[in-house]
């Protein structure tokens, strides 16, 4: 009975085994806080690579495949081709009905608002309505990304979009 009490009073192996105890939380803790600053990371370049795409848009720029290649540039991983859409709108704002194939919202001036998709061209909009209507064209860059994280999988997204003349 006596060398069981003094068994139960040695202290020597407790720090062994709290650190047993604890080492999984921290090592989950660890790769957790990767996977978040992994996510993190790719949100902001994906982020940047489509305001870039975006830029060339606003300066100007109405080349499709010049548009993917400027995105492709700014972002440091290979994009897929499916990940990355880009979508033009044309939209007239008219007094006449709306025409097939267009969504329509009444417009605060009296007039209907019709938004219909449009190849990117440089006169992207201006055969679409007629002489009457006011001409708005919208670019819309959607850009998606799988990341590999070290404990997810996510899926990230970043979309803009632009309204040119």
């Amino acid at each position: 009975m006596f060398k069981a009490l003094k068994f139960l009073k040695n202290e020597s192996g407790a720090i062994a085994v709290e650190t047993a105890l604890v080492t999984p939380f921290l090592i989950f803790a660890l790769l957790r806080a990767t996977d978040v600053a992994l996510q993190v990371h790719t949100g902001q370049q994906m982020a940047k690579a489509t305001k870039s795409g975006i830029q060339y848009v606003v300066n100007g720029g109405r080349d499709e495949v010049s548009i993917r290649s400027i995105v492709q540039d700014s972002f440091s991983q290979r994009i897929v081709d499916d990940n990355l859409l880009i979508t033009a709108y044309c939209g007239c704002i008219s007094e006449n009905p709306t025409p097939d194939g267009g969504e329509a919202a009444d417009d605060e001036v009296g007039g209907t608002y019709v938004k219909f998709q449009t190849q990117i061209s440089d006169n992207m909009c201006v055969a679409a309505c007629d002489s009457s209507s006011q001409v708005s064209a919208l670019i819309e860059i959607d850009f998606t990304h799988n990341i590999s994280g070290i404990m997810t999988k996510p899926k990230m997204r970043t979309r803009l979009q632009t309204r040119v003349q």
